[in-house]
């Protein structure tokens, strides 16, 4: 059943022994486009909706890859590079703007920096064994994660890659 609450959004009830009493939202619609044009509850009462507005959040990412243009509107990406990407609907490409320059770039040439993460760069490579959790990174290398202070070990991740690695082996870029 279809109900209208106060601000005149329909929502599906579950059906109630009164169910007869209520009128469904078609028979209330008919009912009002006979008598003249539909009021909507916030009308009567001079209360103001504010208008639905589409916001289409833009991520930061950051490139772990150098991307050398192949068509005139790619994007040139360096290692380190901050992107906010503006269109991600395709899988393979997406298109972003990275300083006042704006193109399309592999999507996984990139990685997501959420909020209160940062980005390091790889200072010194570093062999690590899987079963402790840690992560083998080489020189050089884009990694995105939180650090606390004093920490030893920070977890990173790096494209699908994620794990410990010696807080020493790494710079904030």
């Amino acid at each position: 059943m279809l109900v209208n609450d106060q601000l005149a959004v329909v929502k599906e009830a579950q059906p109630s022994q009164d169910a007869e009493a209520v009128p469904d939202a078609e028979a209330e619609r008919e009912e009002d486009e006979s008598v003249g044009p539909a009021q909507t509850p916030a009308e009567e009462s001079n209360v103001k909706v504010p208008k639905r507005i589409e916001v289409h959040s833009i991520h930061t990412y950051v490139a772990l890859y150098k991307f050398l243009p192949q068509e005139q509107n790619d994007l040139e990406l360096h290692p380190g590079d901050r992107v906010q990407v503006t269109d991600d609907s395709n899988e393979e490409w997406w298109k972003g703007k990275s300083g006042d320059r704006v193109g399309f770039f592999p999507a996984n040439f990139v990685q997501r920096v959420r909020p209160g993460e940062r980005v390091w760069r790889v200072v010194q490579s570093v062999a690590a064994t899987r079963e402790r959790g840690h992560m083998a990174v080489r020189e050089s290398q884009i990694c995105v994660g939180k650090r606390d202070d004093g920490e030893v070990f920070v977890k990173l991740s790096s494209g699908k890659k994620r794990g410990l690695v010696p807080a020493e082996s790494i710079e904030e870029i």
